[in-house]
């Protein structure tokens, strides 16, 4: 099963408007950044179900906690990816791959 399945269409909405909300809470000094993920997660359950058929239900409200984890994990990826260390740390500590040398990987 695909994690998007999960997902209805409005959730993969309420996901993108989570990652935009949350770039704007990143950037407001005044709101520490462990606080962020938990305001995204009530913000989340809030625009799920109000924007899902269905009110206050459990499937809504697990459309917004799924909502939110998309958002935060796509942001914790893109950062990953676009500050990403090429190795070299690693192969200092450790060593290449190369098999003339000494030492096992």
């Amino acid at each position: 099963m695909d994690f998007m399945d999960l997902i209805v269409n409005k959730g993969i909405a309420v996901a993108a408007g989570l990652y935009i909300i949350g770039v704007f809470l990143k950037k407001a000094v005044f709101i520490p950044d462990w606080l962020i993920p938990f305001i995204l997660l009530a913000l989340g359950i809030l625009a799920s179900c109000f924007t899902i058929e269905g009110g206050f239900t459990v499937p809504n409200i697990l459309q917004g906690i799924f909502a939110t984890g998309l958002a935060v994990l796509g942001n914790q990826a893109y950062k990953q990816i676009s500050t990403r260390d090429p190795g070299d740390a690693f192969v200092e500590t450790y060593g290449g791959n190369d098999p003339d040398e000494e030492g096992e990987l």
